[in-house]
């Protein structure tokens, strides 16, 4: 009866994925999203064969560091998916505009939670398998580990995310039956943003780059003691490492053998029966809180008198486009949703460019030149931008919903709103990237030449970034979503996430030839040479290539942009038309 009554409430949803993927009916589309996630796939690969060599090179505590980076990778994904999976719960459980038909039929509440809650944990639980997975596979590739390194690292990966999905759903039960569900979607920003400064606060008190240090530690024992203190001994994360590490063919060269992990048995089945008495639990709770919650939900907030102060003579724009870029604003501020999140990308700014002496530390000691410095700082600015394009920018015309009816009726063209949308914006993404440009130049004692390079390159980002936001956010508009935001972890916003990341790849790729000019430019000018000689110098070595290349990526900036607006207001327009043929 239970698993009859859960294949019913999860066949619409399987449905819903089944005519999403009828909707790929050209191959070229399958194909490009399939690339940009094998893309992804390899580069996290990369990144984690690099840094798993760099520590199978320390013979003697290779083993160790191979073990507490496995449970601090798990850490960090496991935080990230708690957070997001609280968040889709909300709108899940208590805010789907279903749930109203859902609560008032004969099913058992236990069976909706469950039912709700697998489908919050399929959602949020992809991230991990995608950039996880491969990270850590690529410390069995190095040592050669048995095809059931690969099935184990799987099936931990699987509990760990169905860990976080129960504990989610436990503490959203919990705080949604004292507070109203709207208002905690909104407010938990603000939680995750404490959380977030809590962490980091704490993972630098505890002085990670004293590891890399040869004066950090007085003697081997001490080294060993420390890493030994690092992460936990036991929990869901370090039984998911302990269960993979074991699988590991031994090196045979670490002289630390006490307490390393040898059998994976004993954590696999610790960890499977945490999760089987978690979810036992979460349903055991959710026949208590859960109807409770909903209801507290569905209740008015009471009638708000009028102000006092009188309501504020409205200013009428004198364009069409001013007034949509007034009314982009008006929205912004009026949804706490909206502008509390940008909380969150602040920490994250913050923590970037505090973190980025880190970089200039690696500059300082030859391991990066200035070019991999610039480069560095290109990367992560982009992956900034495109996280809040990504949130505020990508949903914006699926934003528009129920007032779509204004811009059919509007004297205004599909090319036109993006337009207004990019111009409105604009200037707040440049100004980011050119704080941050002007931030790290400084931290890292760049010459005005270098931070002119950065400032143009952060323009770049900035036209290419909001071409491929709002251009992808209009090809296939979808104005029925109860929340927006849903748009962006879909498909759509996946690969728009996917894409301006490669573009961003291939931006610093053409752009790379114009760096290394750049910097034996400034390695002449240190020397004493005058600015004539300089160029002439680099002239010589170089060639006309880095006037090419600065050019290429001039223009394959413009063509990004042009084509991601032009193909926006094609799909859009068409979009508009249907809507009005079927209306009228």
């Amino acid at each position: 009866m239970m698993l009859h009554e859960l294949r019913t409430l999860l066949f619409p949803q399987v449905q819903g994925i089944h005519k999403l993927i009828k909707k790929f009916k050209y191959r070229w589309e399958s194909l490009i999203f399939l690339s940009l996630g094998l893309a992804c796939l390899w580069g996290c690969y990369l990144a984690g064969n690099f840094v798993f060599k760099q520590m199978l090179q320390v013979d003697l505590i290779s083993d160790l560091l191979v073990l507490k980076s496995m449970g601090f990778i798990l850490t960090f994904f496991t935080y990230i998916l708690f957070f997001s999976t609280l968040l889709s719960i909300f709108a899940n459980h208590y805010l789907a505009a279903d749930l109203a038909l859902l609560v008032s039929s004969p099913v058992k509440v236990s069976n909706l939670f469950y039912s709700r809650t697998f489908s919050a944990w399929a959602q949020n639980s992809w991230m991990v398998f995608i950039f996880a997975w491969p990270t850590l596979a690529a410390a069995g590739a190095l040592q050669q580990a048995p095809l059931s390194f690969y099935i184990l690292l799987t099936f931990c990966l699987l509990c760990l995310t169905l860990w976080c999905t129960g504990i989610a759903a436990i503490v959203a039960l919990i705080l949604a039956r004292f507070f109203p569900a709207r208002r905690l979607q909104e407010s938990l920003v603000f939680l995750v943003v404490c959380a977030f400064v809590y962490f980091y606060v704490k993972f630098n008190a505890s002085q990670p780059d004293r590891f890399f240090k040869a004066d950090g530690f007085k003697d081997l024992f001490e080294l060993i003691s420390s890493l030994k203190n690092v992460g936990q001994d036991s929990g869901v994360v370090a039984w998911s490492a302990q269960s993979i590490f074991a699988t590991l063919p031994s090196s045979g060269t670490s002289m630390i053998t006490q307490g390393m992990p040898r059998h994976f048995g004993l954590p696999l089945f610790a960890l499977i029966s945490s999760i089987t008495a978690l979810w036992g639990f979460a349903g055991l709770l959710a026949n208590k809180l859960y109807l409770k919650g909903y209801w507290l939900c569905q209740e008015g907030i009471g009638k708000s008198g009028e102000s006092k102060l009188g309501r504020e003579k409205p200013t009428y724009a004198k364009t069409i486009s001013q007034a949509f870029s007034q009314r982009e604003w008006r929205l912004f501020w009026r949804t706490p949703s909206q502008w509390t999140q940008l909380l969150l990308i602040g920490s994250l700014c913050v923590v970037y460019i505090y973190n980025f002496k880190y970089f200039d530390a690696l500059h300082k000691t030859g391991f990066f030149n200035t070019a991999s410095l610039f480069v560095t700082h290109i990367a992560l600015t982009a992956m900034i931008m495109v996280t809040l394009a990504a949130r505020f920018l990508y949903p914006s015309i699926c934003a528009e919903g129920k007032a779509i009816w204004v811009l059919q009726s509007a004297p205004i063209t599909a090319k036109e709103l993006l337009l207004s949308k990019v111009r409105w914006a604009f200037w707040p993404l440049l100004l980011l990237s050119s704080i941050l440009s002007i931030l790290c130049a400084w931290l890292t004692e760049l010459s005005v030449l270098w931070l002119s390079f950065a400032l143009w390159s952060g323009w770049l980002l900035t036209l290419m970034v909001l071409g491929l936001s709002v251009g992808m956010g209009a090809i296939n508009p979808r104005f029925n979503l109860p929340n927006p935001q849903v748009a962006a972890a879909g498909i759509g916003g996946i690969s728009f996430m996917l894409l301006a990341l490669l573009c961003t790849g291939l931006l610093i790729t053409i752009s790379f030839p114009s760096a290394w000019c750049l910097m034996s430019l400034q390695t002449h000018l240190n020397d004493g040479l005058t600015w004539q000689v300089s160029i002439e110098l680099a002239y010589n070595q170089y060639d006309l290539w880095p006037l090419i290349a600065w050019i290429g990526a001039n223009v394959f900036t413009i063509i990004v942009y042009k084509l991601s607006i032009k193909l926006g207001a094609k799909h859009l327009q068409r979009a508009l038309s249907q809507e009005l043929k079927v209306e009228g």
